[in-house]
C-alpha cells in the first residue's frame, strides 16, 4: 500500500512531481505547476502531431489534445495521419505516440482504432482522448495511459514509461467479449471529451451516439458521461437526457473535458440541447459515486436578456474549478458579435449569485478558453481581497471591424478578478465584467488583418507558480513567458511562422521542459545547454 500511495500523490498532487496527466495539469483543470520550469532558449526535439496539416488548407481546424507528462518523463501525445483505400482517403486515425522528454526518442507507438466524432471538413477534428491515470496490474501500481478507441471504448496501457505494457480494452456499456463480436453494431458510439482522470484510478468521459442508439442500449441516448475504473474496468454511465436537466439538455459539449471537485466527490459538466449549440446550455454539477444530477444552472447571456449562451462543439472550454470550489466555464455569446464569449462563474452547488443575492462577476471573453488560476500573491500590483485571479485570453477581433468598428485588434492575455466588476465594463455591449487586473498585447501585428495583435493561441496555459509568470502560446509562431512582476514578456522562442488554428495548451513536465503546439507540430523548449537533446531531424517524424 506504500507504493499505491505514493503513485497516487504523484499523480494527484502537481508540488509532488510536478507530473502532467491530463488536459489544464490535473482534474480541476488549474494548469498550475510548482517545479523549476527551464528557460526558452532551445528548441530541444519537436514532431509532427499530423502527417497532413496541409488538408486543413491556411489555417489547421483541429484540435489537438494536449500533451501528458509522466511522473518518469514520458510524453504521450496523439498523431493524426490519413490513409488511402480504394482511391478514397481517409483522415480519421490516431495513433498514441511516446517519448523521452529529455531526448525525444520514441519508447513506443500504440495504433487506435479510435474515431473522431467530428473531422474537418464537416466541422473542426475534435480532440483525441488522453490522460494518465494510476492503474494497479498484478498488485503493483504504476502510471498507466487511457486512450480512446472504437465504439466509445478505451485502452488502458499498466505502465506509461515501458514498451512493456499489458494492454487492455474496456468498453462500458457492455462486455469485451459482446463488443468484440458486435463492434459494428456499435460503432456510432464516440468518445467526444478529453478523458479526466481523478488519481484514484478513475477515469471521466463523455460519449455522444450518431444517429440511434444500439438496439439492445437504449439509454445509452444521444449523449451523456462515464465513470470508469481502469484496474477493475467497472464502469457506470449515464446519459445527459436521464439526469433531467432543465431546459431538455441531451448531450456533453464535445472538446470540453470533465472537471472534479478538489474531494473527486463531484463532476462538473458543460451539456447542451443539440451540438449546433442553438439549444438551450448548462452548466451541470454530477455526484461521482452515484452519478446523479446535483444542481444545473443556465448559462444566459447578460448582454440578451432572456437569451442563452452557446456551448458549441468548436470550443474546447472546459469547466474550471477553483481552490475555493467556485467553478468558470466559457461560453458564446447568444449574438455572436465578435465572438467573444463570457467567463461564467458559479459556486460549488452552482449559485450566480452570493450569500447577498448579489451575482457573481462574469469575464468578457471565454468561448474556447478554460481560464488558468493565478494565485493572488504572485501578482505584487494587485491590492484586492481575492486570493486568487484567473487568467483567460482577452481578444478583440479585428476581422469583426465592419460590424464593429470598435473592433481594432488589441488582443490580449489577462489576469482577471473574480471577486470584483468595480471597473470593468464589457466594450460591445456595456455589461458589467471582472475588472482586468493586468493584460498584455500580443507582441507581433495580425498576419491575416493587419490590424492589432496577433491573438494568444492557447485553451489552456501553464501558470509557473516559483517563476511568478505563464507560458502563454501565440498565433504569431512564438512561445512566451509572461511575468507577473513586471508585466512584460521575459521570454521567447520562434517555433514555426505565423499561423491561424484553433487554440492548443501549454504544458511544463517534470524536468522543466516546456511543451508548446503551432502549426500541427509540438515543441519541446528549454535551456541552452542540456546534454541529452538531440537534433529534432534525426530523432522525430518528419513533416510534409
Amino acid at each position: 500500500m506504500i507504493v499505491a500511495h505514493i503513485l497516487l500523490a504523484a499523480m494527484t498532487n502537481s508540488v509532488v512531481v510536478n507530473s502532467w496527466p491530463s488536459y489544464g495539469g490535473g482534474p480541476q483543470h488549474s494548469a498550475l505547476y510548482y517545479g523549476a520550469s527551464q528557460s526558452l532558449a532551445l528548441d530541444h526535439w519537436h514532431t509532427g502531431l499530423d502527417d497532413d496539416p496541409s488538408y486543413y488548407g491556411n489555417a489547421v481546424f483541429i484540435h489537438y489534445a494536449s500533451p501528458v507528462v509522466s511522473p518518469g518523463n514520458t510524453v504521450l501525445y496523439a498523431f493524426r495521419y490519413n490513409q488511402t483505400v480504394n482511391n478514397t482517403t481517409d483522415y480519421n486515425n490516431w495513433h498514441v505516440m511516446a517519448r523521452n522528454g529529455a531526448s525525444g526518442n520514441v519508447l513506443y507507438t500504440v495504433k487506435t482504432d479510435f474515431l473522431a466524432p467530428v473531422i474537418w471538413p464537416n466541422d473542426w477534428t475534435s480532440v483525441f482522448p488522453l490522460c494518465l491515470t494510476p492503474v494497479k496490474l498484478n498488485g503493483v501500481w504504476n502510471t498507466g495511459v487511457a486512450a480512446g478507441a472504437a465504439g466509445g471504448s478505451v485502452l488502458i496501457l499498466s505502465n506509461a514509461d515501458t514498451a512493456s505494457y499489458t494492454q487492455n480494452r474496456v468498453v462500458f456499456y457492455t462486455t469485451f467479449a459482446d463488443y468484440t463480436a458486435n463492434a459494428s453494431a456499435y460503432s456510432n458510439i464516440y468518445i467526444n471529451t478529453p478523458i479526466t482522470p481523478d488519481g484514484n484510478g478513475n477515469i471521466y468521459f463523455g460519449y455522444t451516439v450518431k444517429g440511434s442508439d444500439p438496439a439492445n442500449f437504449p439509454q445509452l441516448g444521444a449523449g451523456g458521461i462515464v465513470k470508469m475504473n481502469v484496474s477493475t474496468h467497472q464502469s457506470q454511465y449515464v446519459a445527459i437526457s436521464k439526469l433531467n436537466i432543465p431546459g431538455g439538455a441531451s448531450q456533453i459539449q464535445t472538446n470540453s473535458a470533465p472537471a472534479l471537485s478538489s474531494d473527486g466527490q463531484h463532476i462538473y459538466l458543460g451539456v447542451y440541447y443539440n451540438e449546433g449549440g442553438s439549444g438551450p446550455a448548462y452548466l451541470a454539477k454530477v455526484n461521482a459515486s452515484s452519478l446523479t444530477l446535483e444542481a444545473s444552472t443556465a448559462l444566459m447571456d447578460p448582454s440578451v436578456p432572456g437569451n442563452n449562451a452557446w456551448l458549441i462543439q468548436e470550443s474546447s472550454a472546459a469547466p474550471m474549478v477553483a481552490p475555493d470550489g467556485h467553478v468558470f466555464m466559457g461560453a458564446f455569446r447568444a449574438n455572436y458579435g465578435e465572438s467573444h464569449g463570457w467567463m461564467f462563474q458559479a459556486d460549488a452547488n452552482l449559485n450566480t449569485n452570493d450569500a447577498n443575492g448579489s451575482p457573481f462577476p462574469i469575464g468578457a471573453f471565454g468561448w474556447d478558453d478554460t481560464p488558468s488560476v493565478v494565485p493572488a500573491n504572485l501578482v505584487p500590483s494587485y491590492t484586492g481581497a481575492a486570493q486568487y485571479l484567473i487568467l483567460t485570453k482577452y481578444n478583440d477581433y479585428a476581422d469583426f471591424h465592419n460590424s464593429d468598428p470598435g473592433a481594432i485588434g488589441d488582443n490580449k492575455v489577462a489576469l482577471l478578478d473574480p471577486t470584483s466588476n468595480s471597473s470593468g465594463i464589457d466594450r460591445q455591449t456595456g455589461v458589467k465584467v471582472m475588472n482586468l487586473v493586468m493584460g498584455i498585447l500580443g507582441p507581433l501585428p495580425d498576419h491575416n488583418t493587419g490590424l492589432g495583435s496577433c491573438e494568444w493561441c492557447i485553451n489552456s496555459a501553464a501558470v509557473d507558480v516559483n517563476k511568478h509568470s505563464a507560458i502563454i502560446n501565440s498565433e504569431d509562431g512564438h512561445v512566451y513567458r509572461w511575468d507577473f512582476w513586471t508585466n512584460t514578456i521575459t521570454d521567447h522562442h520562434l517555433l514555426e511562422p505565423p499561423t491561424g488554428e484553433a487554440y492548443t495548451s501549454t504544458v511544463i513536465g517534470p524536468d522543466g521542459t516546456i511543451y508548446a503546439i503551432n502549426n500541427s507540430v509540438l515543441f519541446a523548449v528549454g535551456n541552452n545547454v542540456v546534454a541529452s537533446a538531440k537534433p529534432a531531424q534525426k530523432t522525430l517524424v518528419a513533416r510534409r
